[in-house]
């Protein structure tokens, strides 16, 4: 059984759907109100090859004729270029971790 304050609209506008998990709002009225959450595991992270490889894919798109696959590809490309500067410090910090632990 719900309570009263559960069942009347929040003052911030935003609305609660019952099939998507708590701690989850969409906006009002959102077009998002009727996406599904995907179920499972989280999704993994790509890496810099993976999204350039991902590029590559929507730029023969884009030679093909889909007028909005090109700027798709260029912004898939700059998240490649901005994870391929951060990925080697992840890997500092890890070794440099693994270097402490084996006490060297």
């Amino acid at each position: 059984m719900q309570t009263p304050a559960l069942q009347s609209p929040p003052a911030h506008g935003l609305r609660r759907n019952p099939s998507v998990p708590a701690g989850f709002t969409r906006p009002k009225g959102s077009f998002a109100e009727e996406l599904p959450l995907p179920d499972g595991p989280p999704l993994r992270r790509l890496t810099s090859r993976q999204l350039r490889e991902l590029s590559a894919q929507w730029h023969d798109q884009a030679r093909r004729g889909d007028e909005g696959a090109e700027r798709v590809a260029q912004v898939l490309a700059w998240v490649a270029d901005q994870r391929a500067r951060r990925e080697p410090a992840r890997v500092k910090v890890l070794a440099e971790r693994l270097s402490r632990w084996v006490g060297l």
